[in-house]
């Protein structure tokens, strides 16, 4: 099969590595041609993903898009990516700011200040409720994800040293959501990022939980709420290239 019709994990069809893989590929080929993504987003359709994915006993898979803002030659650890990320109990399309991006893009990350970081976060978590009602996907999750991490080799897997995973809906006031407001927690991501001193890699973006998303998860259509919850995150993306 060359055409891609959903992740189709369920209990009867149990998660493996080698269909993530792809599956994977199947849809970021579809994504890259996406015509929102080229537009709004300014992804760059060839310019290579991950190197080798491997890792045949892993419980995930992921790769990335580039963007044209970034030389394509130079390491995507160096530059904002895009990341869909397929795993045992979820996917995840991300807009990843590695703890390696260019000084001056942290440098207008920092000095957006609290106040501008709640600001700019705010207008994400805006446009990723939209996505997520848009796409009938009331499982989904708005996240916000820093951690810190260290590998001991080069292809080993990350060491966590210290990790935070919000969900949006507690950092700004809904009628709507379940989640109690406690807006310390982005508080908190800023106060890492505005004192980092260690590897500290941030993602913004959509959570699919295999349990509650599963029949949106299994339709092809999954892309569009895909590609619009990276569309989503722009604000913050917009504010860093300033």
């Amino acid at each position: 099969m060359t055409e891609f019709n959903g992740f189709d994990f369920d209990d009867d069809n149990p998660f493996s590595y080698p269909e993530a893989k792809r599956l994977l590929k199947l849809a970021m080929d579809e994504l890259r041609g996406n015509k929102r993504l080229l537009g709004e987003m300014g992804i760059d359709p060839i310019a290579p993903g991950r190197g080798a994915i491997t890792g045949k006993s892993a419980t995930g898979v992921w790769d990335l898009l580039r963007l044209k803002h970034f030389d394509a030659s130079e390491k995507h650890t160096s530059q904002p990516h895009l990341t869909l990320a397929l795993r045992r109990d979820h996917v995840s399309s991300m807009l990843t700011l590695p703890n390696s991006m260019q000084p001056r893009l942290r440098r207008n990350l920092v000095g957006l200040r609290e106040e501008g970081f709640f600001s700019v976060i705010s207008e994400v978590n805006s446009n990723l409720d939209r996505v997520i009602r848009k796409a009938k996907t009331p499982g989904a999750i708005p996240r916000f994800h820093i951690a810190q991490r260290h590998f001991s080799t080069r292809r080993a897997k990350a060491n966590i040293d210290g990790e935070m995973q919000v969900d949006l809906r507690t950092t700004f006031p809904s009628t709507r959501a379940r989640t109690k407001f406690q807006p310390q927690w982005l508080a908190a991501a800023y106060a890492l990022i505005a004192n980092k001193n260690s590897n500290l890699e941030c993602q913004i973006g959509t959570l699919f939980p295999s349990d509650s998303c599963q029949s949106q998860l299994h339709n092809a259509k999954i892309l569009d709420a895909i590609a619009e919850s990276w569309i989503a995150t722009k604000p913050l993306l917009d504010a860093i290239l300033e």
